[in-house]
């Protein structure tokens, strides 16, 4: 999971691998910072394979 702010979102796609994209809330933007440059994170990323390998494992 990589954590950007607005500006780092392009960087962010570059290095995580099949991107799911998803708006951080106001409760997770607290305390939430980019992982590039610091400032509030606006943007979660996470890998989509992950989640769906997950998703079968329950089935």
């Amino acid at each position: 999971m990589v954590l950007v702010c607005s500006k780092h979102v392009k960087d962010a796609l570059k290095i995580v691998f099949i991107p799911h994209v998803r708006k951080v809330t106001e409760e997770e933007s607290i305390s939430s910072t980019c992982q590039f440059c610091s400032c509030t994170a606006n943007y979660k990323l996470f890998n989509y394979v992950h989640k769906r390998k997950k998703a079968k494992e329950a089935i």
